[in-house]
């Protein structure tokens, strides 16, 4: 049985036969691999627990020579187990077998004085396990011989250990045993060191401070003593090394010696040295790189952030709080909704395991203000394929955003303002000629001068311009292609510039003229820009010769000014038609009147006195009187309807309907007619009533039997469309495009030809339009539009308001 304490003079009571080596490991897979490798090695007894809490419940009831455990514990981390035990058991070995083989673990685990630390996904790392527990427990059988009966014995065992530096101290610190390891350690053979003191190992420094000594004189009050420093070897070298000093005691409990155990550690230093270096080498890169980068646990918590995370998280508020414990941000996404907390790039990634990439999104402070960002963040899986991490990187694309709502409200304004352009042809062209100018490199000359007006650059294009060829242009004043009128106008400009930034012409275009080499000038479009180089300011200009383009844009302002007097004559030309067409009908009626007037006296006074042809002539006569009569009257309406200045008033179109039904007696005719109900509409109630008495006469005149007539409704915005449709023979298709022109007839109705065309005038007099369809053998529609009343009550527009009084009607 191995005792527990074999280098106190005073060991506690025997306990239970002890387990020689503990694991602690949640892993049940890896844990069965652990002990079959440690049984397998011949290590006799192996125990394992899974948790903290059950490793130290059991050192209480038994003791063990080494434990093994995982670095992540249900209920703690292996660290912390071994952090705990230092106070009562700090000579106990304690080797970290983990699955967890970050930098950061391996550093702390170094640092905090671990027996060893072994990666499990290393190669190799069972074998790895079993040579270290094999090494400590060696060492605790080598340590546990050094009784006062066992000494020989243990002489012998420490001899066989090559790797670490076991040997013997008198009280006063002179070395009495000499093992191979500190042969190998130290270099010196065990002839050349017994006897020698201790401080022989030190360098000179510690030497002076009495670092040996004092070391040994704790040792003597505490029982042990624990130091980590330089060691000297034989060739002068020097070594990083762990060194333990135990006090041996005789029965009596006197200071008979010191067992010294010392470990090279300058290969674990520079490791940890290298991990310090690389941890503060990602620390820098991380505060360097022009993004913010956090780091979060998988369970949210952010471990690490760079001054711009920082920033972007905490100064524009996300995971920030105010001071009543709310958020101090409104987080949305792209489209401006409220970001779910869920549905933040890292809070995704945690639930999915699946990396977010470039989601932007919208940071709304308090005070209204909106910042954007463009948001990344990818998991990091262990060796085990396990999220370890997950890496948070965000950019401010604000500045970006806020260019590219400007660039879309350019977008737009520019389209708004070629449409507009589209109806003048000379911003159309001033448009074309810049973007022409722009991307047409054959047709465009390319200049660039100094700030002296020297040009230093000309493209070949320029000789066709302005005649010069380029080279002989460079070197030269721009003024030799300036008119000399303008050329001092040029020169005070460039130097205003350079010396206040004060700019009179707008640089994206203008248009000046140039002078060519033969002394004509030349018209010019420029465009201007300024640059930079090697320490020099320069100013380039895109020209292009926009002469032919002045002369068509003349050309078309003379045609439009042309175009112009003809409109207005055409319109005092309608006018005095329309004046004269209302004159000729009025002076009409009244010798009209007489001819009806004494054929009608004829008939009466000779009817049944002449023959029968004599009969029918006057009967001719009448009638053709009569329809004389009536085609003047319905010609003076058509005149008049664009002289009604009347205002337009909200008519009833059922109580319109009504009058027209008895004013044609339709319920006396051969004819139906069926209606929806109808809308009120702001109409001239007079032409109201002429339109609807037009379109039912016309129906019920041109059907050879019995027809029915439909009038329906519906809205279209702000207006009424109707339909009146009947089921008369209908109208040939090549008559239906001329139907609504004047003195134009269908059928033998013996009509005028004035009623369809007065229709059409009385709908575009109350601004809707009139359409016809019609199918021969099926009847004909007519659907025409009309204002709702809630429109705004206008006066209806004149022909003749201005080209003198309106015409009234003297009789």
């Amino acid at each position: 049985m191995l005792d527990p304490h074999p280098l106190d003079s005073h060991p506690t009571e025997e306990a239970d036969t002890p387990s020689v080596v503990l694991v602690v490991d949640p892993n049940d897979p890896t844990t069965s691999r652990t002990v079959s490798a440690l049984e397998e090695a011949d290590i006799p007894t192996v125990e394992t627990v899974d948790t903290a809490r059950a490793a130290r419940e059991h050192l209480e009831r038994q003791p063990v020579e080494c434990i093994v455990s995982e670095a992540t514990l249900p209920d703690g981390t292996g660290l912390g187990l071994y952090e705990s035990l230092q106070e009562d058991r700090p000579d106990l070995p304690f080797v970290v077998h983990t699955a967890d083989g970050s930098e950061a673990v391996a550093s702390d685990a170094l640092s905090a004085g671990v027996t060893e630390y072994i990666s499990k996904e290393r190669d190799g790392s069972l074998q790895q396990l079993v040579d270290t527990v094999e090494r400590v427990l060696q060492r605790r059988n080598a340590t546990q011989a050094l009784t006062t009966a066992e000494a020989d014995e243990f002489r012998a065992l420490v001899d066989g250990i090559r790797d670490h530096a076991i040997f013997l101290l008198d009280p006063e610190g002179y070395v009495t045993s000499w093992n191979r390891g500190a042969h190998n350690l130290n270099g010196y053979r065990r002839e050349e060191i017994l006897g020698a003191h201790v401080s022989t190992f030190y360098p000179e420094a510690a030497t002076e401070r009495n670092r040996p000594t004092n070391l040994l004189a704790e040792a003597r009050t505490h029982g042990r003593v624990t130091d980590e420093g330089w060691q000297v070897r034989k060739d002068g070298s020097q070594f990083w090394a762990s060194v333990v000093i135990r006090a041996l005691r005789d029965d009596d409990g006197a200071v008979r010696g010191f067992a010294k155990f010392t470990r090279d550690l300058t290969e674990q230093r520079e490791r940890e040295r290298q991990l310090r270096e690389q941890h503060h080498l990602t620390e820098r890169i991380l505060d360097a790189v022009p993004v913010a980068v956090a780091v979060h646990s998988p369970e949210g918590d952010r471990l690490r952030a760079n001054d711009r995370a920082t920033e972007l998280l905490d100064t524009l508020g996300i995971d920030g709080r105010d001071d009543t414990g709310g958020a101090t941000a409104a987080i949305r996404d792209a489209a401006g909704e409220p970001l779910d907390p869920g549905e933040f790039p890292t809070e995704r990634v945690i639930a999915t395991g699946e990396p977010v990439m470039d989601r932007e999104l919208a940071v709304e402070r308090p005070d209204g203000s909106r910042e954007w960002l463009s948001v990344s963040s990818v998991p990091m899986a262990d060796r085990r394929d396990q999220v370890e991490r997950i890496i948070t990187a965000g950019r401010d694309i604000t500045t970006l955003k806020r260019r590219e709502r400007e660039l879309e409200e350019t977008r737009v304004e520019l389209e708004e303002t070629i449409a507009q352009l589209e109806a003048a042809n000379q911003e159309l062209e001033r448009t074309g000629n810049r973007f022409e100018a722009l991307t047409k490199n054959s047709s465009v000359a390319v200049i660039t001068i100094d700030a002296d007006s020297t040009v230093r650059f000309a493209n070949d294009t320029v000789e066709e311009i302005f005649g010069y060829e380029p080279e002989t242009l460079v070197g030269t004043s721009l003024t030799r292609i300036i008119p000399d009128r303008l050329a001092p106008d040029h020169l005070q400009a460039l130097d205003r510039y350079q010396t206040d930034g004060t700019r009179h012409l707008d640089w994206d275009w203008i248009e000046v003229p140039g002078e060519h080499r033969d002394g004509h000038e030349v018209q010019l479009g420029l465009s201007f820009g300024e640059t930079r180089v090697d320490g020099d300011h320069l100013f380039t200009a895109v020209i292009r010769d926009i002469t032919e383009q002045k002369e068509r844009q003349q050309e078309l302002e003379e045609r439009r000014e042309e175009l112009s007097e003809l409109v207005e004559e055409l319109e005092r030309s309608n006018a005095e038609l329309e004046q004269f067409a209302y004159a000729v009908s009025h002076d009409m009626k009244e010798p009209l009147r007489m001819i009806s007037s004494y054929l009608n006296l004829l008939e009466r006074r000779y009817g049944g006195e002449l023959d029968e042809d004599a009969d029918e002539f006057i009967q001719f006569a009448v009638d053709g009187a009569d329809r004389m009569q009536r085609m003047i009257d319905e010609i003076l309406e058509f005149s008049r309807v664009d002289l009604d200045e009347s205002a337009h008033e909200p008519v009833d179109c059922t109580a319109v309907l009504a009058e027209v039904r008895e004013m044609l007696a339709i319920e006396e005719a051969d004819a139906e007619v069926t209606v929806e109900a109808l809308p009120t509409v702001r109409a001239n109630r007079t032409q109201l009533t002429k339109l609807f008495q037009n379109l039912l006469s016309n129906a019920v005149a041109h059907s050879e039997g019995h027809v029915t007539v439909d009038i329906g409704v519906e809205q279209a915005g702000g207006r009424w469309r109707f339909a009146v449709a009947d089921t008369g023979p209908g109208i040939p298709q090549q008559r239906q495009e001329h139907i609504f022109d004047l003195f134009t007839s269908v059928g033998a109705s013996g009509g005028s030809g004035v009623g369809l065309a007065l229709c059409r005038k009385i709908v575009q007099h109350h601004g809707g339009e009139i359409t016809v369809d019609s199918t021969l053998g099926e009847g004909t529609t007519f659907t025409f539009t009309l204002p709702d009343a809630g429109e705004h009550d206008t006066a209806p527009d004149s022909g003749y308001r201005e080209h003198g009084d309106t015409p009234t009607d003297g009789t």
